[in-house]
């Protein structure tokens, strides 16, 4: 499927039914505070066609797919309206049967606050649901890891035992590997006696018996192996490549990942050495790790793992993928991880321009999306669901969705939920309303703004569309 129908799509069955949702929250509100509500409107006008009419409210078809709206009495689709637009729906209400029609403006202040913030309310409330349904069906949960042999010594045990270059082991004694050093410090565990390795060959599992010989823990070595090397990084300049091995830094032994992210932290602008082995040849490298590297980037620009070297055994080890079980939570703590997630994520919205200022975010990263950029990015989502056959991404992206709608929404902004809340709050300090036609206007102008800015979102998501991987 391609990225275009794939963000089509995603747009469809995610960014719509949150819109919807939003109107819904607004419409029951309304209906709870007892204002009337003249048109519940899936999709925006022009209308298609008049579906039904119910308890005075008019359901309607509209031919442009953008999620829907409520038309209260006093209002249009955006803004309070005149009284004599009012005073025409007001008939037409009567007409449709209702006694004693009521309009935004006849409702309390804090009956109209809550009307307003009501679509938000629901996105929230959806977003729990989403977190929650998903901790229902299984979240990701970390049984182990997989240590795959980079090389077996000649004439050693793991020899004899049959271990090749490019086995996989899975599980030892039966359980799950938490690391290779793991790996290495249980067999040391088991001097002298056998001990069973599943191991995955060519598309096939095994099961290998080992016997531990003795030995002592000097005979075992940690190393970092270079997985992965990024574009334009000090890194890539010096040289150094994918399954390059570090050994010293600076003429140090390095006997851990810890220490060499630690030594690169401390040496930050200056100049290092590095002593490198790659296809069992040693050379040196120099390089200076960056005092601000790109998000997602270390200060030197590689992506590194452990390598576990025994002589005693004849292994070399390195880690590879990490294997993750999806375990179905019950409902009261699938309901917490729904609340939990639910203000992780709105923690995370607010935080981001704070996190900009501080250069903690790039505004690459954060950098505001329209409509198409969020349906380029549930498009990756919609694939992922598709390749790993599992919902979890999609769940998780329209929850996020929700919860960035109704955020925005609140803004306080004219034009938006949040800018006619802040006209209520001023009403409550003047202590009489505003003029509903200057009102009108202020929030017409807003969205002629809004409009304007959405605009050249739309644009930019165009001739820069978002291709990230989405974790």
């Amino acid at each position: 499927m391609n990225d275009f129908l794939l963000a089509v799509v995603s747009f469809l069955i995610m960014l719509v039914p949150m819109i919807l949702i939003h109107e819904i929250g607004h419409f029951v509100a309304a209906k709870l505070v007892g204002i009337t509500v003249m048109e519940f409107g899936i999709g925006f006008p022009p209308r298609i066609a008049k579906l039904f009419e119910r308890g005075g409210t008019e359901y309607t078809l509209n031919w442009l797919p953008v999620g829907g709206f409520v038309r209260p009495l006093g209002e249009d689709y955006v803004r309070p309206v005149g009284d004599e637009e009012a005073d025409t729906d007001r008939q037409e209400a009567i007409r449709r049967g209702i006694k004693n029609p009521k309009s935004v403006g006849q409702a309390t202040p804090w009956e109209r606050i809550f009307f307003m913030a009501a679509g938000a309310g629901a996105n929230v409330l959806t977003a729990v649901v989403l977190f929650t349904i998903m901790a229902l069906i299984g979240l990701p949960v970390v049984r182990g890891a997989t240590v795959a042999v980079r090389d077996v010594t000649p004439n050693s045990p793991a020899a004899a035992a049959g271990l090749q270059p490019g086995d996989v082991i899975v599980r030892l004694d039966n359980d799950y590997i938490d690391s290779s050093r793991a790996f290495i410090e249980y067999l040391g565990f088991r001097e002298g006696q056998e001990v069973t390795l599943t191991v995955e060959r060519d598309g096939e599992t095994l099961e290998i018996p080992f016997f531990v010989e003795e030995s002592n823990n000097s005979s075992s070595v940690e190393n970092v192996l270079v997985v992965g090397v990024a574009a334009g990084s000090p890194a890539e300049e010096a040289g150094l490549q994918a399954n390059d091995i570090i050994l010293a830094a600076n003429g140090t032994p390095l006997n851990s990942i810890s220490e060499l992210v630690d030594f690169t932290n401390q040496h930050k602008g200056e100049s290092i050495e590095l002593l490198v082995e790659r296809n069992g040849e040693q050379f040196t490298v120099n390089l200076t790790p960056r005092p601000n590297p790109p998000p997602d980037e270390g200060p030197i620009g590689i992506a590194i793992a452990p390598v576990q070297a025994n002589t005693a055994l004849g292994l070399i080890l390195t880690e590879r993928d990490t294997i993750i079980d999806y375990e179905p939570a019950d409902l009261g703590h699938a309901l917490a991880y729904g609340l939990e997630s639910t203000v992780k994520t709105v923690e995370q919205v607010i935080s981001a321009p704070i996190r900009i200022i501080q250069g903690e975010l790039s505004p690459e990263v954060a950098r505001p999306v329209s409509i198409v950029g969020i349906s380029q990015i549930g498009g990756q989502r919609l694939e992922q669901s598709i390749e790993y056959r599992s919902l979890l991404p999609l769940l998780d992206f329209a929850a996020v969705i929700s919860l960035a709608l109704g955020l925005t929404n609140l803004l306080p902004i004219p034009g938006l939920d949040g800018g006619r809340i802040l006209f209520v709050v001023i009403e409550l300090l003047r202590g009489k309303p505003l003029d509903p036609e200057r009102e009108g206007m202020v929030h017409l102008i807003g969205i002629l703004l809004l409009l304007g800015t959405m605009s050249i979102f739309i644009l930019n998501d165009l001739l820069h569309p978002i291709t990230m991987n989405i974790p």
